[in-house]
């Protein structure tokens, strides 16, 4: 998400390279990033039934991030952690056991309050990558 909303980039001894002029006015939003990652993820796939956004009878992946992608300074993005990762609704990973336990919740019709589900679509919105080449494997 970081390199399409600044388009700088690492190299493999660390240094950062800043984008050229043509380029860097081609910066994708933050909302168009993580669109992008998740449900034109899953429609270029042929998954959007299954993948993409949290809806009822769609797998349930998602993460927990460290912080909100979304209102975080733009290159603080790159060094979000993921706290928690479900795949198909089951915790495959929790970093750190200090954190709460997560409970399942099957009834999701309170998550509808962004403020409430943001944590979880933004979890899922970086999960989908993933979940879509596991998946895309099973052909």
């Amino acid at each position: 998400m970081w390199g399409l909303v600044t388009k700088k980039a690492l190299n493999s001894t660390g240094h950062l390279h800043n984008p050229h002029p043509w380029v860097a006015k081609y910066l994708l939003t933050r909302e168009q990033a993580i669109r992008l990652m998740t449900i034109e993820g899953a429609y270029a796939v042929k998954q959007e039934d299954y993948l993409g956004s949290l809806e009822v009878g769609k797998f349930a992946d998602l993460i927990v991030l460290s912080h909100d992608p979304l209102t975080c300074p733009e290159d603080d993005i790159k060094d979000i952690d993921v706290l928690l990762t479900m795949i198909n609704g089951e915790i495959e990973f929790q970093r750190d056991s200090s954190y709460p336990i997560i409970y399942v919740r099957t009834d999701i019709s309170g998550l509808f309050d962004l403020k409430v589900a943001l944590p979880f679509v933004l979890g899922f919105i970086l999960l989908i990558a993933l979940g879509l080449l596991k998946r895309r494997i099973h052909y």
